[in-house]
């Protein structure tokens, strides 16, 4: 019996080309079937379906169905399929230049099975059964029961808890992988830098577009607080925080002071797939995106994603045991794949790199929520309505859209006066406050 493509919601199944080629061809999905699959099974048909309401910023999604009989049972089977923006879209360009389908490859197919054979590679992403230069095929984790969170939800506790244990497994796959190669007298960054390094802040002329952009945009928020911050306030604030945006690529090199692993560095809610039990309670984190890669102290993680999906109570109440809990698992897992965890990373050690990366992450924080945080329906205009006025966000000037959010969406508002209001009080000029 021939297998069947269904295509549904008049999405076509071909990716933009001269030949029009399939997203993914009858031979991709035997293949994709036999890695998932154990014994004989026969495709019955399969369905390739457009999510267009869960798209990201730098990929098209789609959910694969495929229909398959076993010993006479026939059962479905699902996958999630992420292709490239469109080449006309105003992201395709950053796309290119952040290598971004390439970190996301290397990832999956060099990296992640060389992390080791235990509970620190598994557990903290989806299984990948397909990469090619323009597709990625994983497990749906929805259909496992994962889902993302509202992002105007600041984590609680329990949240930032599972969070930061899948964060500790994939870190400590990379303190794995480090050890190898350093037997081998060979180094992380030597084998891998290639896809290691700054994917959206660095030297090229649309990174620097788009840097000029965030910081516009920062400035134009901090102008609007005009309640918390007198006039001769606000323009000391915006006279400190504008050189460390300016130095962002800087921020973000790889320290010379702590041991560096691969680091995710786009931890925000919509990156983290939760699981939860009968009662509620999340059990489990899935990290998705990984593409924008990068080489930095395992602080840079765990005390970004703390200012990138929390609220300054939960950071302040929680903080400590928080990093506890993480550095608890680091260590465990570490320990079981046979590893001396108090070498690789030792707890004071690990503290003070969290202490020293707070100023990093509070400027991340007031220099990407603005875009993070938006109403789904300004992403609607900008992505699907308007690729003129994306364009205008992403490398001329956000002011108007981030201005427009803040002032008319609550919760938005609330999220970036905290956070500003924080940068305001902590953040010192830079050259003092510059991490090591």
């Amino acid at each position: 019996m021939k297998p069947k493509l269904i295509e549904l919601n008049d999405v076509s199944a071909t990716m933009e080309s001269e030949a029009e080629s399939p997203l993914v061809t009858k031979e991709e999905v035997l293949s994709i079937l036999s890695k998932k699959l154990s014994g004989k099974f026969e495709l019955v048909e399969y369905k390739l379906r457009s999510l267009n309401s869960t798209n990201g910023f730098l990929g098209i999604y789609y959910g694969l169905t495929a229909l398959v009989k076993i010993d006479g049972v026939t059962k479905e089977h699902k996958f999630f399929l992420k292709a490239q923006p469109s080449k006309q879209s105003p992201q395709f360009d950053l796309l290119m230049a952040a290598k971004a389908t390439e970190k996301q490859s290397a990832m999956y197919t060099e990296i992640i099975p060389r992390m080791g054979n235990g509970s620190c590679c598994s557990g903290w992403s989806a299984k990948c059964y397909l990469t090619k230069e323009n597709v990625l095929v994983l497990d749906d984790l929805f259909a496992q029961g994962y889902v993302t969170t509202d992002k105007y939800v600041p984590f609680d506790y329990n949240h930032c808890l599972v969070v930061l244990r899948s964060l500790a497994r994939f870190h400590a796959g990379s303190f794995i992988i480090d050890e190898k190669l350093r037997s081998e007298n060979k180094s992380l960054f030597e084998v891998y830098g290639d896809i290691l390094g700054e994917s959206l802040y660095n030297d090229s002329g649309i990174s620097t577009r788009m840097l000029s952009s965030c910081i516009l945009g920062t400035m134009s928020l901090i102008d609007l607080l005009q309640k918390e911050l007198s006039e001769s306030e606000r323009a000391e604030f915006k006279e400190r925080v504008r050189p460390w945006g300016e130095n962002t690529e800087e921020l973000l090199n790889p320290s010379k002071k702590y041991r560096n692993v691969i680091c995710h560095r786009d931890l925000w809610a919509n990156n983290l797939m939760l699981k939860y039990d009968a009662s509620g309670k999340p059990e489990h984190c899935c990290l998705i995106d990984l593409q924008i890669l990068r080489y930095n102290p395992p602080a840079t993680d765990c005390v970004y994603v703390l200012y990138l999906t929390t609220d300054r109570e939960t950071r302040n109440k929680h903080g400590e045991s928080l990093l506890r809990m993480y550095y608890e698992t680091l260590e465990r897992e570490l320990t079981n794949a046979g590893l001396d965890s108090k070498r690789c990373l030792d707890w004071p050690t690990f503290r003070k790199s969290c202490e020293d990366t707070r100023s990093a992450a509070i400027v991340y924080a007031i220099m990407n929520l603005p875009v993070m945080l938006l109403h789904p329906d300004m992403i609607k205009k900008q992505f699907n309505d308007s690729p003129e006025l994306l364009n205008e966000s992403l490398y001329n000037d956000r002011s108007a859209v981030v201005c427009n959010q803040f002032l008319n969406v609550k919760p938005y508002r609330e999220r970036l006066t905290e956070v500003l209001l924080e940068a305001y009080e902590f953040l010192p000029r830079y050259k003092e406050g510059i991490r090591p």
